[in-house]
């Protein structure tokens, strides 16, 4: 997030220095290291982040602040943007898993759990991605 809040607050000098560091703190049994790792490398080959990113990653920040209503109205945002991509399975799962948290932190559990769903059994059929 670092990085990310560099980009945003247009102190985009910094994060490639930043970046580049990642790979000496990526711990072999961590899955989310490695996941940083590898979100970090695209950033440095592409030079920015996607659309996606922005507005996904905003929405985890409102999310991180227990703003579930504002971080679910942000993440629908990117529903376009998965349709374009619909065989992106990292970009649905990110999506899924941020609804469903938002959703579970505004005590919608039934839907909480269809969301969460998605992740655990990646070939049951989507559920509707709106609110």
């Amino acid at each position: 997030m670092l990085g990310f809040n560099y980009w945003m607050l247009d102190m985009r000098d910094k994060v490639v220095p930043l970046y580049a560091q990642i790979k000496h703190w990526v711990r072999d049994n961590q899955s989310f290291d490695k996941y940083a790792l590898r979100r970090a490398e695209s950033f440095l080959k592409c030079g920015k982040f996607t659309q996606f990113e922005e507005l996904f990653l905003g929405a985890v920040a409102l999310h991180e602040g227990k703003n579930y209503s504002a971080s679910l109205k942000q993440i629908e945002q990117v529903i376009p943007l998965l349709k374009e991509e619909p065989n992106n399975r990292d970009q649905y799962a990110l999506f899924y898993w941020l609804k469903g948290s938002c959703l579970r932190g505004l005590k919608k559990l039934d839907r909480a759990t269809s969301m969460f769903q998605v992740l655990l059994y990646p070939n049951l059929e989507l559920p509707n991605m709106d609110c």
